[in-house]
């Protein structure tokens, strides 16, 4: 009994050592991967999901103008709900404009009314999510940074027609 239980460790002890060296071989064909590599990696995804917030606040943006609008179409007054909206606008459109490193002008024409301003407003959001559909991470839309600065100064105008 005691020489088969040796016989048999003889035998199982060079099959464990080949199984380990095959675990090895294939540890050494790994490709090294660098540092500059991984920190490439990292940019690119951060840039992507830069990107994907970017579409993703168009179009929380263009959502918000539409309700805005829907809210105060015949009335010429903001409730306390739709300057909640309004401020969540104008930090969306400052979020776009940001990441295409973009920086702002002032309003060209100024709207006579609220509820010009608002359909203004509307329109400019709906390019602006439009723009951002078809835009890769690697370039810019003078079309869209043009929107959301109409946006912004559409913000403004609408904040100070509020105040009067």
């Amino acid at each position: 009994m005691y020489k088969f239980v040796i016989i048999l460790f003889f035998l199982v002890l060079p099959i464990s050592v080949l199984g380990q060296s095959s675990i090895d071989n294939s540890e050494q064909r790994r490709p090294i991967i660098t540092i500059e590599e991984t920190v490439s990696r990292n940019r690119i995804a951060l840039a992507e999901k830069d990107h994907r917030e970017m579409r993703t606040a168009a179009n929380e943006l263009n959502v918000l103008a539409k309700s805005l609008l829907r809210a105060a179409h015949g009335q010429c007054l903001l409730s306390n709900e739709d300057e909640k909206k309004l401020e969540k606008i104008e930090k969306l459109a400052k979020k776009v404009r940001s990441e295409q490193g973009a920086a702002g002008k002032d309003l060209m024409e100024k709207p006579e009314n609220l509820v010009a301003a608002l359909e203004r407003l509307q329109k400019a959001a709906e390019i602006i999510e439009l723009e951002s559909r078809n835009l890769s991470r690697h370039s810019i839309s003078i079309v869209l940074v043009e929107q959301v600065n109409e946006v912004l100064g559409l913000t403004k105008e609408i904040k100070k027609m509020k105040n009067k």
